[in-house]
């Protein structure tokens, strides 16, 4: 009865995404994620700025229960320990320490620190920038903060496309930056199925860029709640 109960849902979609979202406490934008991986139309994932794999990541989940072949990348170096540790071994994952860029260069990455020692927020250490100002207004809130910043290498999508893998799914979160790169991308070399990336933090100007940035380019655009879905249509 259950069983028939869901399936019925599962045939009115509206219903079934209320039902998913309330009883499974699954976001609109899981759900999104959720139907994607249970269609099978996906067997490569790279995530640009992967943090350090669980905080506010929509993606952790279904990556730990269907080991995919996927590419994480994170810039900030103890975040990067994080990460490795919290999703282990697993002969399809592969772990980058660097930043994306064309350049190449190596460049200052800004983040915060005593966050743990203190009891702050946890998702204060999502908050490393290239921009030097970034969250500067929680040290009014959070007084014993201490910034810090690191050079980090650099590498281009083509380059880490080429030395892993061409992606169905590039996933962006990069704390404002996710425009610059879009922008990087080549399309020419290769076009991912799904791109999804997160505008809350893009200016007006950069979040309309983004957009027809990607409709451009063919994608057909769906935006949830901090991040849109760009998926291909030709």
């Amino acid at each position: 009865m259950k069983e028939s109960f869901k399936l019925f849902l599962k045939r009115r979609g509206f219903f079934w995404k209320i039902y998913m979202k309330f009883f499974y406490k699954f976001s609109y934008t899981e759900l999104a994620i959720k139907e994607i991986f249970d269609s099978k139309q996906i067997n490569s994932f790279v995530q640009v700025g992967s943090n350090d794999g669980i905080s506010g990541d929509p993606f952790f989940k279904f990556i730990k229960s269907k080991p995919i072949p996927s590419v994480f990348i994170e810039a900030i170096p103890s975040l990067f320990e994080e990460l490795k540790k919290n999703y282990g071994f697993n002969e399809n994952y592969n772990f980058v320490n660097c930043f994306v860029s064309n350049d190449e260069e190596k460049k200052e990455i800004f983040y915060f620190e005593q966050v743990i020692e203190n009891n702050y927020p946890k998702w204060i250490l999502q908050l490393g920038s290239f921009n030097p100002n970034h969250g500067n207004d929680l040290f009014e809130k959070y007084p014993k903060l201490k910034k810090s910043s690191q050079k980090v290498e650099s590498k281009s999508l083509k380059k880490i496309f080429e030395q892993f893998f061409k992606p169905h799914f590039l996933h962006i979160d990069t704390e404002g930056y996710d425009y610059e790169i879009l922008k990087s991308i080549d399309f020419n070399f290769h076009k991912p199925k799904y791109i999804m990336y997160e505008f809350v933090h893009l200016n007006n100007e950069d979040l309309l860029f983004s957009q027809e940035l990607l409709k451009k380019q063919g994608y057909q655009l769906q935006k949830f709640e901090t991040d849109i879905l760009a998926s291909l249509t030709k």
